[in-house]
């Protein structure tokens, strides 16, 4: 639904890939755990893929993409306490004000997505 009532709003759609080393437990390349969900994938409709390791910013380049754009960003997804945690309080989201919209974050555990959020609300909306 975010990203339904993003595109209807005409924001930028991002969507972040996390991909760890081929070594990697569950987001290895080419393995099942690495694969965009096919109801997350629908919606996208065309948006710009960045394959990311660590947070969202750290050697990729979604800045590039938001250069452009208000000052404002809304991140979601999984793992709220890993992914979504470290790319919200990357220090290239700097001068970005930071949303995170938690009823669609997720993690192994609902309790630990919650503690998650519970911490970032100190810094950032929620």
């Amino acid at each position: 639904r975010a990203i339904e009532k993003a595109r209807e709003a005409g924001w930028l759609i991002i969507c972040i890939q996390h991909v760890t080393s081929p070594y990697g437990a569950f987001c290895a390349p080419d393995s099942e755990g690495v694969n965009i969900h096919p109801d997350i994938f629908a919606p996208l409709l065309g948006a710009p893929i960045i394959v990311k390791e660590a947070d969202s910013f750290f050697e990729t380049s979604p800045e590039a993409l938001l250069k452009d754009m208000a000052n404002e960003l809304y991140l979601t997804g999984m793992l709220t306490q890993n992914c979504v945690a470290h790319t919200a309080r990357s220090l290239k989201a700097h001068g970005l004000k930071v949303h995170i919209i938690a009823e669609d974050c997720a993690a192994p555990m609902k309790a630990l997505s919650k503690m998650a959020l519970y911490v970032l609300k100190i810094r950032l909306s929620v």
